[in-house]
């Protein structure tokens, strides 16, 4: 008597909805390995924008409760640091889409 021993599907260990974003984007069926490194980079990416706007933010009502003559200059350089937070963004999710195309 012989049995065989399923192994189960890479893909179950996947989200449903990340399979079929990526299937999407990418047009074919996506490795598990480029799903994950995908979500790992859009989280890192997250954090770093996350933690660029939260410094900036905070140091800002800091600056400007310190010194409120200097308003304008601190909320330009809070704009910048926003600015650099959304190409972090930009960056992230074209990182994700070359991972998922390729």
């Amino acid at each position: 008597d012989v049995s065989y021993y399923q192994i189960e599907s890479a893909s179950n260990s996947v989200p449903k909805f990340l399979r079929d974003i990526s299937r999407a984007i990418s047009d074919k069926p996506v490795s598990t390995i480029r799903i994950w490194a995908s979500v790992a980079v859009m989280l890192v990416g997250i954090l770093i924008a996350m933690v660029l706007v939260y410094g900036s933010v905070r140091s800002s009502i800091v600056a400007i409760g310190r010194n409120p003559l200097a308003k304008r200059t601190i909320q330009s350089s809070m704009l910048k640091v926003i600015g650099i937070a959304i190409i972090v963004l930009i960056t992230s999710l074209g990182t994700v889409y070359m991972i998922l195309k390729g």
